[in-house]
């Protein structure tokens, strides 16, 4: 690759492919991250304009092995920057409605590695809490609203609890900017306050079986994606969207696996991201579901 530069928020400052390369095996050495997911980082790094050096982009890796998957987030600064770099927001504002209560209930987690599971009592907070915010724009004549509701995006962990209307508001800033401004902002990776507990978790239910292991013993015998193709994914175009969209069904076709089967759980969510012109959640999935089922099918995509 070329040490392309990219601009970042001050006027007159760079920063290069090399720098980005170097604050993730830096920064982000104690979550070893392999020479392709560090690709995957610095190309939406890129894509984007997101200077890791001032938390405008980070990642989180969760699981291991098959189950590895790495999560890249932005702050929801971002979004109030872009929006007041682009000389067109009047000025917004949020609300809220509904209330919510707090209770202590009995939660089951997986022990670590998979090896069975165990319950934890933790405090949550439930009701029908709900944040709208309002933004201005200065080239319509409406403003712009959106809605997020406590119950669709709340986590089971302290800061949700102890914070829900401060966490409530981040979402809705994240999510009214990202639609308020689809063609500066839309595709942007989302903040880390979006992604349910669910999501995070990549912990399998089961030990798999001996056939499995051996599988699993193949698979990482058997070369990983190439970086240019990472590059390639992240194109936020609809044709790139749609020729991804067409190879990877054409891969599950070659064994018949179907989008509903348990195998299919992540091509599930494939179709959910394509669906919502979503080219970094595809991007995302379909690296992993394409690497796992190459890997364990033996399949050829030519």
């Amino acid at each position: 690759m070329s040490d392309l530069a990219i601009k970042t928020e001050t006027k007159n400052e760079v920063i290069t492919e090399q720098q980005l390369k170097d604050y993730a095996k830096t920064f982000l050495a104690t979550q070893n991250l392999s020479d392709n997911e560090i690709s995957q980082f610095i190309g939406i790094a890129k894509a984007f304009q997101l200077n890791p050096f001032k938390r405008e982009i980070y990642c989180i890796a969760y699981g291991s092995g098959q189950y590895r998957t790495l999560q890249i987030v932005t702050g929801y600064e971002v979004y109030l920057k872009r929006a007041e770099r682009l000389d067109l927001l009047n000025g917004y504002e949020t609300s809220f409605s509904g209330s919510i209560s707090r209770s202590t209930i009995s939660i089951e987690r997986n022990k670590k590695g998979g090896e069975g599971t165990y319950n934890k009592s933790v405090e949550v907070c439930r009701g029908d809490l709900s944040c709208t915010i309002t933004i201005y724009r200065k080239d319509r004549e409406k403003p712009f609203k959106k809605t997020i509701y406590f119950e669709e995006f709340t986590q089971d962990n302290e800061i949700w609890n102890s914070k829900p209307r401060f966490m409530l508001e981040k979402v809705a800033l994240s999510i009214g900017f990202r639609q308020c401004f689809p063609d500066e902002m839309g595709g942007m990776p989302y903040t880390n306050e979006e992604i349910k507990d669910e999501q995070k978790d990549v912990t399998p239910e089961k030990q798999p079986d001996v056939k499995n292991n051996k599988q699993q013993s193949n698979k990482q015998q058997q070369p990983k994606p190439k970086v240019q193709d990472a590059e390639i994914i992240i194109e936020d175009t609809v044709e790139t969207r749609k020729k991804l969209f067409s190879d990877f069904t054409e891969m599950i076709d070659k064994i018949g696996m179907n989008l509903d089967a348990k195998d299919g759980s992540t091509a599930h969510k494939i179709c959910i991201a394509y669906n919502e012109n979503d080219p970094i959640l595809t991007a995302q999935y379909l690296f992993q579901t394409i690497e796992f089922i190459s890997n364990k099918y033996n399949v050829v995509n030519n």
